[in-house]
């Protein structure tokens, strides 16, 4: 069988504020290199997508004010170190690979989709995150909830495989040159799911960062809550009298 060659790993976020968290630092988390590229790009930008204006629309689209709606599908699509080698080696960019796969997604959900994503040139592991917004649009202007399911991972996996597999052919990595000893490498899966787990430890450190703030926000509201609710008693006793 195979070795995959991409990987795709989706999330969820349900909450404004933790697709607003987790946007802000996919674009603007510290590098690696000095020359990495900081920000997002999307469909029209090649850079200086303008993250506040997505998050904005997620905010204010009526089809996402319910609590329980999904407001964004994060996506986190990766390759083997050798095979993104290989990838750039061939002329391949990941911005475009990203937009090629999102104009076939779009496709197959019927809908044009509201997307932002960075990419992240993490050494052994480089990946780009694509962040979707929970509503789309279909061909008549209409809004329509974007699902994505098991069928779409498998489906996504293939198809950036394809995308792969056209840029920059398999090779057979593992044939070993007389005289040199084999080397034992992980495996794609266990690499891959160890890259992951790092970013999600990034992220939530990051997001930790602004847990008291947010908390310290959300008692602060609740006071002033209380104290309008006051107001307005006392105010409509004044005009019982």
């Amino acid at each position: 069988m195979a070795e995959a060659r991409v990987f795709v790993k989706h999330q969820r976020r349900n909450s404004v504020q933790g697709a607003r968290q987790y946007t802000k630092y996919i674009g603007f988390r510290a590098r690696e290199r000095a020359d990495e590229e900081r920000g997002f790009f999307n469909e029209r930008f090649d850079r200086g997508a303008d993250f506040e204006t997505f998050i904005t629309k997620i905010e204010t689209h009526p089809a996402l004010q319910h609590g329980a709606t999904v407001k964004m599908h994060a996506l986190i699509v990766s390759m083997r170190g050798r095979d993104y080698d290989s990838f750039i080696e061939n002329g391949g960019n990941y911005k475009e690979f990203a937009r090629a796969f999102m104009r076939d997604l779009e496709e197959r959900k019927g809908m044009k989709l509201e997307w932002i994503a960075a990419v992240h040139e993490k050494t052994g592991h480089p990946h780009v995150h694509i962040h979707i917004m929970g509503v789309g649009a279909t061909p008549d202007g209409k809004s329509k909830r974007v699902y994505l399911n098991k069928t779409d991972y498998e489906w996504s996996r293939d198809i950036l495989a394809q995308k792969l597999d056209a840029i920059a052919p398999q090779r057979d990595f593992h044939q070993r040159v007389p005289g040199t000893r084999r080397t034992h490498e992980p495996t794609p899966e266990r690499t891959m799911e160890q890259t992951l787990r790092s970013i999600g430890r990034d992220t939530s450190s990051d997001a930790s960062t602004t847990a008291h703030a947010v908390k310290g926000n959300r008692r602060r509201r609740a006071r002033r809550d209380q104290q309008q609710k006051q107001i307005a008693r006392e105010t409509d006793r004044e005009l019982d009298r």
